[in-house]
């Protein structure tokens, strides 16, 4: 029998070894992104006990079998409080290897509360999680995604300290 020669070794080796770096970098990459990106934040709230909020998420499928979003589940916070949380039913499909953009117009309903009248500048903090089942999975996946951002909102309500409730 004759033993294996030392240069096939070694280019079997470096194949070998540049595939799984290959795959660590890719790894690394897909790691650096969220999940689900949180793409805009608009809010306006025509009185003194109800709003919207609207929301766009980029959800991305880097699977090779298609995912439905079942349930997205988020919070909501203004000057650095929670402020509304929520749950949205949906059944919304992303192919295998793409990114699609979902479309979210939340109602907001609170106990009444002075507001700001006009446009007014507020950094909105949203977070949450989208439930999504992925190929024939029976149980679904959580794709987190948080986000700060300065929105231009339409009105704004007037929150109390911690401790002081108005009537």
């Amino acid at each position: 029998m004759t033993p294996p020669r030392p240069l096939l070794l070694l280019s079997l080796s470096l194949l070998l070894w540049g595939q799984g770096c290959a795959k660590l970098v890719r790894d690394l990459r897909l790691d650096e992104r969220p999940p689900v990106e949180v793409l805009s934040i608009a809010a306006r709230f025509p009185s003194e006990t109800q709003g919207v909020m609207e929301v766009r998420l980029a959800i991305p499928n880097p699977d090779d079998e298609k995912m439905v979003a079942t349930f997205v589940s988020w919070e909501a916070f203004f000057e650095d409080r929670s402020f509304a949380t929520g749950l949205l039913a949906t059944t919304f499909e992303v192919g295998p290897r793409e990114e699609r953009i979902l479309y979210m117009t939340m109602p907001l309903a609170f106990r009444r509360l002075p507001l700001r009248r006009g446009p007014i500048r507020q950094e909105i903090g949203l977070r949450g999680k989208v439930q999504a089942l992925i190929g024939d999975a029976t149980e679904p996946r959580g794709l987190p995604f948080a986000r700060r951002m300065e929105v231009l909102c339409e009105n704004l309500p007037i929150l109390p300290l911690p401790g002081h409730l108005r009537d």
